[in-house]
């Protein structure tokens, strides 16, 4: 058997397992920690604000265009999914604005 493929399977085995193992953890009556159920309405926030933290990290500010295509992304995305409340549309939507402001418009 290859190294490679060695590899391959070695990855989808830990992969599956960590797929897995919540079920076989939390299977049949046993209640869910407090702990995790906190983590799970507290942990998709944190990672979306550090997301966007993340892009906006090397934004220059202070040189035209200002970081104002970035604004208008992000706006918009905020704006459309309090009008929708969907995930793809706001992402997809406000990163499709941002691509247009800055190929086509600037």
């Amino acid at each position: 058997m290859s190294y490679a493929l060695k590899i391959i399977l070695a990855m989808t085995l830990a992969t599956e397992l960590l797929r897995f193992l919540p079920f076989l953890i939390f299977s049949g009556d046993r209640p869910i920690p407090l702990s995790l159920v906190r983590l799970g309405k507290t942990l998709p926030a944190a990672a979306m604000g550090m997301l966007v933290i993340y892009c906006l990290k090397d934004v220059a500010w202070t040189v035209m265009p200002f970081g104002i295509p970035e604004l208008i992304g992000c706006a918009f995305t905020v704006i459309s999914y309090r009008l929708t409340k969907n995930n793809l549309i706001s992402i997809f939507g406000g990163t499709l604005l941002y691509l247009v402001i800055v190929n086509f418009i600037l």
